[in-house]
């Protein structure tokens, strides 16, 4: 174990030295544990030019139903995660997604946690800080949502009125509200806190009476700052396997 610690500092600071990176990704085997490689990026000389700043981890949803047989490496791996990719929910039936990412949620609450396929993710919400450290938003284009079609290419959700579209081989479906009207924020803080999980991402602006907020909800976990931008709720959504028109209707009930 030693010498594999060793060469694993030897390496990094290695890399530093030559390449100067901004950023470096980390890819351990299915078999490591997180929690006996992260000590070593606070070590010197690693920790001197290195701040880790998330772990992700990627669970087949299969796994988690047979979680009992596995033993404490398993939950090592998930316990340290800010982010876990719950993938390969295609191959599952579409009741038990809901039940697994609010076990998860329940086990892990500091942790976001996403449905996937292949492990497709919004590269925003794999790039950006935990919800800790506040995941910003690029102003400018807020609303450019992407969202992955039946083809495996990107389309940029409809920002024009609440509208629906499903990627039908996986069960993602995404919409958007949009409405000049002021937000009860009180009712407005209701709804995101009953969102249900299968609701991974929402963001856009959201107009209250004294100011506008800029809202992103990334697997259980939000963050709001100012916004200036134009005077009205925008917001896009991408969830699994749910019924947009419901969603909308609690939120419309927030419009004062």
């Amino acid at each position: 174990m030693y010498l594999l610690h060793n060469d694993f500092r030897q390496s990094l600071t290695g890399i530093l030295e030559r390449y100067h990176s901004k950023r470096i990704f980390i890819e351990s085997s299915g078999v490591a544990d997180p929690t006996s490689i992260v000590p070593l990026l606070h070590e010197a000389p690693l920790a001197e030019g290195l701040k880790l700043e998330k772990i992700v981890t990627v669970l087949d949803a299969d796994y988690w139903e047979a979680r009992e047989n596995f033993g404490r490496l398993f939950y090592n791996q998930l316990e340290i995660a800010n982010l876990i990719l719950l993938n390969k929910v295609d191959l599952l039936d579409n009741a038990k997604i809901p039940i697994y990412l609010k076990e998860l949620h329940d086990m892990m609450p500091h942790c976001q946690v996403i449905p996937t396929v292949r492990c497709n993710i919004d590269p925003e919400i794999f790039n950006a800080r935990p919800a800790s450290g506040g995941i910003m938003l690029k102003p400018m284009h807020f609303f450019q949502e992407l969202i992955m079609n039946p083809n495996g290419e990107y389309d940029v959700a409809n920002t024009n009125a609440s509208s629906a579209m499903s990627v039908s081989s996986s069960n993602f479906v995404t919409f958007s509200f949009e409405h000049t009207g002021i937000m009860d924020e009180t009712c407005f803080n209701r709804f995101i806190d009953t969102l249900p999980l299968e609701v991974f991402r929402m963001k856009g602006a959201a107009q209250f009476p004294d100011r506008i907020e800029l809202i992103n909800f990334v697997g259980g976990k939000g963050e709001w700052s100012n916004w200036d931008g134009e005077a009205k709720t925008r917001l896009a959504f991408i969830g699994w396997h749910m019924v947009p028109e419901t969603i909308i209707d609690k939120l419309k009930q927030c419009i004062i």
